[in-house]
């Protein structure tokens, strides 16, 4: 990828003829520390009604955009109830 590239994407900025990273392409980078808010939470909770508020697993992902994506899919893939159709 080009600096062009990147600059058309958004991901990098030139102001007074210095490189910057936007937002965004901090989050992907995985540069967001700086941003506390920038996580993924998942939580499972017993049972199936919502009243229940009693969770069986929970975690909490930062780092790169693309690693919590990956991350949020496998915590569904591991918890999504298997059944059987016959």
């Amino acid at each position: 990828m080009t600096k062009s590239d990147l600059y058309n994407l958004k991901i990098l900025k030139n102001i007074r003829q210095r490189d910057y990273l936007t937002v965004g392409g901090a989050l992907l980078s995985g540069k967001d520390n700086l941003f506390g808010y920038a996580k993924i939470s998942y939580a499972r909770f017993k049972g199936i009604s919502l009243s229940t508020k009693e969770f069986i697993d929970q975690k909490e992902y930062s780092g790169p955009l693309y690693k919590k994506v990956e991350s949020a899919f496998n915590f569904a893939i591991e918890h999504i109830e298997k059944r059987e159709f016959l």
